[in-house]
């Protein structure tokens, strides 16, 4: 064996030993060249790597001489805190000179030896990057002629098997998880053919769904197997949802076992068996016809592969809206339903304990009455309808409401044709001063105002555009025909860009929208032109890794306000209080992290000095790939949203109530379209606080109805959002 070569250039002025030392010092020590191999074969990668003592991010210069040729640069690498690394192969056997360069400045020379047969180089394929959501596969034991065991009263396992896979697929899909079912209908298929699934698919875990038995009918408890070998990944899964079934069923503890059942053995992805009870125990099969029971199994399953993973649920696009007091003369300012790319459904509810006769009329834009229709809505009936369906025509205009008693409320849903944009807004009643406190005019999002004559004669509108520091920046009064409609574009009254807040000034009771949307049409939102008051509530404000809220208070009165923002927990405690000053007629915008510093998920209250306020709340998701946008609420008697759909392809809600004054109980009913009562819950709230829930896994299955909420000091407000 012999030493590398070891290769000194001598160049230059002779140097001056240093008194006493003997030693020499050069400058092209200033960078080191080391390799993690001398003596490799062809095609074989070597890593070079070293120091250089200059300013951090400095090019370097690498170069090489192969046997007797001349130098040549191979690359240029940048450093990094003084240091750098590459990757080399060497084609050839041969021997090589490896150096760096700085300017003047030079490495040592290192010398590597490339001998023997060729390194065989595989390429690696470029992985597909995840598309966040993992795939899941559920697999409902046994089917067709493999009934499995058998439970008292015939039952069989097979049938169980296939109804909670099918509860579970639900839950996951509900949770933004992608889902393939190895079977969905009694049938037959093979132990190959569920692992051939998950491999086809490409799967991130395996689910298989199973109920024991034995001979000994007394025996019940719950099981959970990996196979023998499992990855942590798989025993993290199974402990997890083991501990689940466990919390939930509250059935004897048999603990998690390794087997080598074939599901589990042939699987290259983390799999598990659920045991959850034994089919064989007559108590346990009783429960297992029950099909609340079977969901309660399909919820602790979901729940434990929750805690497990992250399933990614989407929440694009997003709409937001409060609620407003019943009433007997209700409208819709702005509603679209056409071919185009807009559609709208309207809900319209009886919120009393009798019968209502209810007239709709339909107006286009110049207030001409298109068509009059008359209802009968039973107590708590939602009556739903697609204009163009009524019409039979394509419609853009506004609808009005009539009955005898102040008993209905109203909600408006525009959808685009792709689903990709919605919004949703409450039917609302005239009022003489409207304001917008927040408004966004410009080349990439495009806003517009509309408002509506609620009276039957002529009417004048005059329209103050402010700027966000309270600088009046156009003036603008115009004529509106009874019932009729007036829409402009802020940017094109003041004939630039605008951002700000308007105010609307009307000697008839008027309603308005206001539509904020991008210029793709992908985000949409919609809120009612408000009334002033002196305090204003958010049942809910959302900050953390999913959404983000902001806040826009405008100051209606012609002196500085000090205005308070006060944020809640669900249990009525402050999180956060803040006081700010707000000019005359100026707007200010905060994010709610601003005022909490941390995640949230709570109440937010505005309170003034005076009845002189207007708050928007405005929600998006982290890449603000969505648009939601909620006017400040006041405290009612009953909080009623007409059309909840949580569950119901593709979308999903979630409603919050909020308690704005003294302790409280908050009763909410959930009704089925036709009024009939599904489901109820009385929850007690502090002042302040909030309650917050998901119409699905309240009633344990989709739902599209309507929801109702009063507290016992008449002091709620609601907050009902729904994404897909």
């Amino acid at each position: 064996r012999r030493s590398r070569n070891m290769v000194i250039l001598a160049r230059g002025k002779r140097v001056k030993r240093s008194s006493g030392k003997g030693k020499a010092s050069l400058s092209t020590k200033r960078i080191s060249i080391n390799a993690s191999a001398k003596r490799i074969r062809p095609r074989q990668p070597i890593l070079i790597y070293g120091k250089a003592t200059f300013p951090d991010k400095t090019t370097l210069t690498l170069r090489y001489k192969k046997g007797r040729g001349g130098w040549r640069t191979l690359k240029t690498l940048s450093t990094k805190n003084q240091r750098y690394k590459t990757k080399v192969r060497l084609n050839s056997a041969s021997r090589y000179v490896f150096a760096l360069r700085k300017g003047k400045t030079a490495s040592r020379n290192m010398i590597v030896y490339s001998r023997g047969k060729p390194v065989k180089v595989v390429r690696k394929k470029k992985k597909k990057k995840s598309r966040g959501r993992p795939l899941i596969v559920v697999d409902p034991g046994h089917g067709g002629r493999q009934a499995g065991a058998i439970g008292s009263g015939g039952l069989r396992e097979k049938t169980v098997n296939l109804k909670v896979g099918l509860k579970l697929r639900n839950y996951l899909k509900r949770a933004g998880a992608r889902v393939v079912m190895t079977r969905t209908n009694d049938k037959t298929l093979s132990l190959k053919a569920r692992v051939n699934i998950a491999k086809r698919v490409k799967a991130n875990r395996f689910v298989s769904v199973h109920h024991n038995s034995t001979r000994n009918r007394r025996v019940n408890g719950t099981e959970t197997y990996v196979r023998r070998g499992a990855s942590k990944t798989s025993k993290d899964m199974a402990r997890k949802v083991h501990r689940s079934l466990l919390r939930n069923l509250k059935l004897a503890n048999r603990k998690m076992r390794s087997a080598n059942f074939y599901v589990l053995r042939y699987n290259r992805i983390p799999a598990i068996l659920t045991e959850a009870s034994f089919i064989s125990n007559r108590r346990q099969a009783k429960r297992l016809r029950s099909s609340s029971y079977l969901d309660k199994e399909a919820r602790a399953i979901f729940y434990g592969l929750k805690s497990h993973m992250e399933f990614g649920r989407l929440y694009t696009p997003l709409a937001i809206q409060g609620t407003s007091a019943p009433a007997s003369d209700i409208h819709f300012a702005n509603v679209v339903d056409t071919n185009a790319y807009w559609r709208s459904i309207v809900s319209i509810k009886n919120t009393s304990a009798i019968l209502q006769a209810v007239t709709l009329n339909f107006y286009n834009d110049n207030g001409t009455l298109l068509s009059s229709n008359n209802v009968d809505i039973a107590p708590n009936k939602v009556y739903s309808f697609y204009p163009k369906k009524i019409l039979s025509a394509e419609f853009s205009g506004s609808i009005r409401a009539t009955a005898a008693m102040p008993s209905l409320v109203g909600q408006l849903s525009q959808v685009s044709n792709n689903n990709k944009a919605i919004a949703n807004v409450q039917a609302l009643q005239g009022s003489t001063e409207l304001h917008v406190p927040h408004i966004v005019d410009n080349s990439s999002w495009k806003s517009f105002v509309t408002l509506k004559n609620t009276a039957d004669s002529l009417g004048t509108a005059t329209i103050n555009l402010f700027n966000y520091d309270g600088t009046l920046a156009k003036t603008e009064t115009v004529n509106i025909g009874p019932q009729a409609k007036y829409s402009f574009y802020p940017q094109t009254l003041v004939g630039q860009a605008f951002s700000g807040s308007v105010e609307i000034m009307g000697s008839t009771p008027l309603v308005g929208y206001v539509n904020r949307i991008n210029v793709k049409q992908l985000r949409l939102g919609i809120a009612p032109a408000m009334i002033k008051n002196s305090e204003h509530y958010f049942a809910q404000a959302p900050e953390n890794s999913a959404w983000r809220s902001y806040i826009s208070i405008k100051n209606i009165s012609s002196n500085t306000q000090t205005t308070t923002i006060s944020a809640y927990k669900a249990d009525g405690s402050v999180a956060k209080k803040t006081n700010i000053e707000i000019a005359p007629k100026a707007v200010y915008k905060i994010r709610v992290a601003e005022i909490v510093s941390s995640r949230f998920n709570g109440a937010i209250k505005i309170s003034g000095q005076s009845n002189s306020l207007a708050a928007y709340l405005t929600q998006t998701d982290k890449k603000a790939k969505t648009l939601a946008i909620l006017e400040g609420q006041q405290g009612l008697t009953v909080v009623d949203f007409a059309h909840v759909n949580d569950g119901g392809n593709p979308w999903n809600s979630e409603i919050a109530v909020s308690n704005t004054s003294g302790r409280a109980n908050v009763n909410i009913g959930l009704y089925s379209g036709g009024g009939t009562v599904l489901s109820s819950i009385t929850h007690s709230l502090n002042e302040n606080g909030y309650y917050r829930f998901y119409p699905f896994e309240t009633v344990n299955n989709s739902f599209i109805g309507s929801i109702k909420a009063s507290t016992s000091n008449n002091q709620a407000v609601g907050y009902l959002a729904t994404s897909r």
